[in-house]
């Protein structure tokens, strides 16, 4: 076995074109001659003990890797996929050998996460794998497949990108998930800055009617676990508020979110072009049409200005 693991794994390094088919097949030849005993042609059995190279969990690891690597696309992530799940299906049959690990559940995770998001279907393959992956820790010994915080902010990130109206909800149930484990002690999995903005991110073209409240709570949850807030936190609740819909009074409270947001850069003096593109569109969009409206816009335009922080998205949003 070690012999046809080395030209598969020389295979998967291969630039040749179709070098991953060739790889694939040398592996279906191995299933075959363990299934059968013997080579064709040679009907007496002679050299049978030869023929014990049943792909073990080297051989799938390096095909999945392989396939990852192959630049094919989505067909690739499904091929890698299937690898995967064919050795889930022999280690729950009693093939121990074939115990999944972690880091190549993450790989094909993190690579539908950031798959096409106009395909739509990276977010639920990741989502499904996570499932997967957390029902063998939990119930089926495979206690080190424990999905990190990488794993968590990609599927959330895949969230984001796909810009699903139910996607906030989906992120926000991931980042309770990730709160939760955090706090019984799965220190791995503290949630990040980047899985913060990653949620809030998921929120923009959320159909939730007290997005900019929960957005507005993201702070004070960060600070929870020792995570500051920055910049691109209070950028991102700016914009979230900026997205709200609904009656004038629900407008009014999301700009007053927005306008907490734009105070506390200017505190820290991070503001940049963001910060004045994504609240000059939340007073467009949540207040009505009246002279204090113009006078916050001027007085804002003005800011920017001075602050040398003019862009064309700012300019857009006059």
């Amino acid at each position: 076995i070690v012999t046809y693991n080395t030209v598969i794994k020389a295979w998967t390094n291969s630039r040749e074109e179709a070098a991953i088919s060739k790889a694939e097949r040398i592996m279906e030849r191995m299933e075959q001659y363990s299934n059968n005993g013997k080579l064709h042609g040679h009907e007496d059995g002679h050299g049978q003990d030869f023929l014990n190279v049943k792909p073990d969990s080297y051989t799938y690891n390096t095909m999945i890797t392989g396939w990852l690597r192959s630049g094919t696309g989505i067909m690739a992530i499904e091929q890698s996929e299937t690898l995967l799940r064919t050795m889930v299906d022999k280690y729950l049959q009693g093939d121990t050998k074939l115990k999944p690990n972690q880091k190549i559940f993450s790989a094909i995770i993190n690579k539908w996460a950031k798959s096409d998001p106009s395909k739509n279907i990276g977010v639920k393959r990741s989502v499904n794998l996570l499932q997967l992956m957390e029902s063998l820790h939990q119930n089926h010994g495979c206690h080190d497949l424990l999905p990190d915080k990488i794993t968590y902010t990609n599927i959330i990130d895949a969230i984001a990108r796909s810009r699903s109206p139910s996607g906030g909800k989906m992120a926000l149930e991931l980042l309770e998930t990730m709160e939760q484990k955090y706090a019984n002690g799965d220190y791995g999995i503290k949630p990040s800055v980047q899985t913060f903005s990653c949620v809030l991110l998921s929120l923009l073209n959320s159909d939730m009617e007290d997005k900019h409240q929960i957005a507005n709570k993201i702070p004070d949850r960060m600070e929870a676990i020792g995570v500051k807030p920055n910049a691109y936190t209070w950028n991102y609740i700016i914009h979230v508020a900026s997205t709200v819909t609904g009656t004038k009074e629900i407008k009014v409270e999301a700009f007053k979110v927005a306008l907490n947001s734009f105070q506390s850069l200017r505190r820290s003096s991070e503001t940049d072009s963001y910060t004045y593109a994504f609240f000059l569109k939340a007073i467009q969009h949540l207040l009505p049409v009246c002279l204090m409206k113009s006078s916050i816009i001027k007085e804002t335009f003005l800011e920017c200005a001075h602050e040398g922080k003019m862009t064309d998205q700012v300019l857009y949003r006059l």
